[in-house]
């Protein structure tokens, strides 16, 4: 795998390039097993991904949850029959968007099935005020997000083009998530963008056929996940998760769900260009191994700890989970959850803390090929209602996130929408885009209050400030300097709070004056 991976988008892949970096990749992280095509007329079996999607979907009353729509923003003179010409020879091309889930014998299977055209609906809003647009918009994208979806016979792949203006549409792509996933989705694009050109210069050729397809490495994968190899990696996730908190220590204003409902929302994360710079230069001179996300994690890590006094965190990520080049080439649901357990002595500095996360990543993704689920499975936590098993905390960093395309005349563009839905409590997405840390907090709206919720983005970023100006100091030294900050912006508020009044002669006292003055 190369840094310059042709695909637009892709989990969390900083692990990989952390053993790339410095040539440190362990000679084999999957047993050598040639992926071969799996010749089953109809029934092919569910990778194990799959198979934790299809027990979520079907046990619960929210099935919705996965559903995975994204909004580009076309603009240009766009070709309509090119645009679903290239969807379709995708969809033709990938055997998983053609898939249907059904149960044969009380086993969840994949059946392939031929479908001739790409399903595009074109709705035209461009004769509407912009305000009724963008409400119609966000009304389909929501209609999409929270669709009950029927796994055995609906379109687990469609699109919806929304014109809003000349040479302007929208366009509301869905995948649902068991048969894609983030890299996916720059496949998907990287693809879309050969056969649109192909179209419109007249080129019949297609992309070269795929050597296999999604169901055969779900086939593979059961048989690389067995024997000797399966008892290695039980054996080392059952002694790094032994007696690991089922539940970390976060401050909550609310502690239990009876109901849950997973509502969400998202606080921005913008890091200045400044912290930035300096984030992504002190990655390189941490550790020898060190990369952005070591240095990020490093300091989420201190945060939680100095949040919630925690000293044993586990922290979740996604890995690509992409054995081969063949694999690379798929669109297909691939990526898995990787728990990182860490314990904090704060008498270290951040360098030395830096360097141990480096180490500690580094063992749990030699074991990376071990599916979440079965990790779980191996802790036998009580499951919990509302509550992610393992972990409630995520940090991902889009190594290589979907850049802004451009088709011939055609300029397309990535829309962040959020769906008001949380599948953790805490999940800092960031990329780094044009020199710029960037992305968001996604909270649950049922444990915290968006105030709450803002201090954590606050605190993450005030100790990555401290962290990576001074990596000789201490954890209990740059948590304390954070504290110091804390109460400074506190004071001030006060003081701003207290030199408000209503008519002279009569003290005035805002709403949140009562909660200053008990911190």
């Amino acid at each position: 795998m190369k840094d310059n991976i042709p695909l637009l988008s892709m989990p969390q892949v900083s692990l990989v390039k952390l053993m790339m970096d410095k040539a440190c990749l362990p000679e084999s992280l999957f047993p050598v097993f040639r992926i071969e095509k799996d010749n089953a007329e109809e029934g092919r079996g569910l990778s194990y991904a799959q198979q934790r999607l299809w027990f979520l979907h079907t046990s619960s009353n929210e099935n919705s949850f996965y559903n995975e729509p994204i909004l580009l923003e076309l603009e240009g003179e766009l070709n309509f029959n090119a645009l679903k010409s290239a969807l379709s020879q995708i969809q033709q091309r990938h055997e998983v968007l053609r898939t249907k889930f059904r149960t044969v014998d009380g086993v969840p299977v994949q059946i392939i099935q031929q479908v001739d055209e790409f399903p595009i609906d074109m709705i035209d809003l461009s004769d509407l005020p912009s305000a009724t647009v963008n409400e119609r918009v966000y009304q389909l994208y929501k209609e999409d997000a929270s669709a009950e979806v029927d796994l055995s016979n609906d379109h687990l792949c469609k699109a919806t083009l929304i014109k809003t203006g000349t040479n302007k549409h929208l366009l509301i792509f869905f995948m649902h998530h068991i048969v894609s996933d983030g890299w996916s989705m720059g496949v998907l694009l990287s693809e879309l963008k050969i056969l649109y050109e192909n179209f419109l210069v007249g080129k019949k050729g297609r992309l070269e056929p795929l050597p296999i397809q999604y169901s055969d490495y779900a086939l593979w994968e059961k048989q690389m996940l067995s024997g000797s190899y399966l008892d290695k990696l039980s054996s080392f996730w059952k002694k790094e998760l032994q007696g690991a908190k089922q539940r970390i220590s976060l401050p909550r204003d609310q502690n239990i769900v009876n109901a849950p409902t997973f509502k969400g929302d998202r606080i921005p994360i913008r890091l200045s260009k400044e912290l930035s710079d300096n984030t992504v230069a002190r990655s390189r001179e941490l550790d020898e191994r060190g990369t952005l996300f070591i240095t990020l994690l490093s300091a989420f890590y201190i945060g939680l700890n100095y949040l919630g006094d925690d000293d044993d965190i586990c922290v979740g990520t996604d890995i690509a989970n992409r054995p081969n080049a063949e694999s690379e080439q798929l669109i297909g649901f691939f990526v898995n959850q990787l728990v990182l357990r860490c314990k904090i002595d704060e008498s270290c500095t951040f360098k030395q803390f830096a360097t141990h996360v480096s180490d500690l990543s580094y063992r749990a993704f030699e074991h990376q090929a071990f599916p979440f689920d079965r990790v779980v499975d191996l802790m036998k936590h009580d499951r919990v209602s509302g509550i992610s098993p393992i972990f409630q905390v995520k940090l991902v960093l889009q190594n290589a996130p979907i850049q802004d395309l451009k088709l011939p005349e055609v300029k397309m563009k990535l829309k962040p929408f959020s769906r008001g839905t949380s599948k953790f409590e805490l999940l800092i997405d960031l990329t780094l885009r044009d020199s710029i840390i960037e992305g968001w907090l996604e909270y649950s709206l049922e444990y915290f209050e968006p105030s709450t919720a803002q201090r954590i983005v606050d605190v993450f970023e005030n100790i990555l400030s401290v962290a990576v100006a001074c990596p000789e100091k201490s954890i209990l030294q740059i948590k304390a300097l954070v504290k110091q900050q804390e109460r400074a912006v506190r004071r001030q508020k006060r003081k701003q709070r207290s030199s408000k009044t209503l008519k002279p002669g009569i003290s005035y006292r805002s709403p949140r004056m009562k909660d200053a003055a008990t911190e």
